[in-house]
């Protein structure tokens, strides 16, 4: 069976970041329908890829070579989009799968973060950045995966099966494309987030654009900054909850 670019298509989640629509969507859904189609590549095999362009892009910024870095970052990232369409179009999603998804981003990230304050920051600093940027990124991830799991136990509890069946971690509360106001519905049929900015939009700057253009010192505050306001809107939740 060979599958099309239309059931490519409809492996995206609904609510997905801009960057991905807007930009890598013209990457991954040709990349995604050649791997199913002519190898034999499985999800897990292009999680590990991605891991190993990460390590390499960490490697690279580490020793100075800051455009092959971002290059490798974004190869890195790329792969990290596929594999998940690609066990959804071929029905490969195991629970291995999504942990070993989970701890590669957190790898990458980490390795990355460190290896730019590392190269790019005066000496004085980079320990604190590198270790500030590490901490507000996985704190705001264990944060969300509470969240989430506090949600499926709320249904659980109400007997709501069919709310769980249908739930999505990135859409859960999210309207339907015949719902909401014109923004929203207009976001449902692109299948974009409702936020203007998103996590995966601040590492493209912070990993990708700042460092080859020379102003990763002032990125790095401002995503330290935009995990705060994140970590603070998680917050929120468990206040709306007592």
């Amino acid at each position: 069976m060979k599958f099309t670019e239309q059931q490519v298509s409809r492996c995206f989640h609904g609510n997905e970041p801009w960057f991905n629509i807007f930009v890598l969507k013209y990457v991954t859904i040709p990349t995604t329908r050649f791997v199913a189609n002519h190898t034999n590549l499985t999800p897990n095999h292009l999680t590990i890829l991605s891991l190993f362009a990460g390590l390499m892009s960490a490697w690279s910024y580490a020793v100075g070579y800051i455009v092959l870095g971002a290059l490798l970052y974004l190869i890195s990232y790329t792969l990290d989009a596929i594999d998940g369409k690609l066990a959804r179009l071929k029905g490969l999603r195991s629970e291995y799968g999504a942990w070993l998804d989970i701890a590669v981003d957190r790898i990458v990230f980490s390795s990355v973060a460190v290896a730019l304050c590392y190269s790019q920051l005066s000496s004085d600093i980079a320990i604190f950045a590198a270790s500030l940027l590490v901490f507000l990124f996985l704190f705001g991830f264990e944060s969300r995966y509470n969240i989430q799991v506090h949600e499926i136990q709320n249904f659980a509890k109400s007997g709501d099966i069919e709310s769980i069946r249908r739930w999505h971690p990135v859409r859960a509360t999210d309207p339907g494309p015949e719902e909401g106001n014109r923004y929203q519905q207009w976001r449902a049929r692109y299948g974009v987030v409702s936020s203007p900015v998103t996590l995966v939009e601040i590492l493209i700057i912070l990993f990708v654009i700042s460092p080859v253009l020379g102003f990763f010192a002032y990125t790095a505050a401002f995503a330290v900054v935009m995990l705060l306001a994140r970590i603070a809107m998680q917050q929120r939740y468990w206040l709306s909850t007592r």
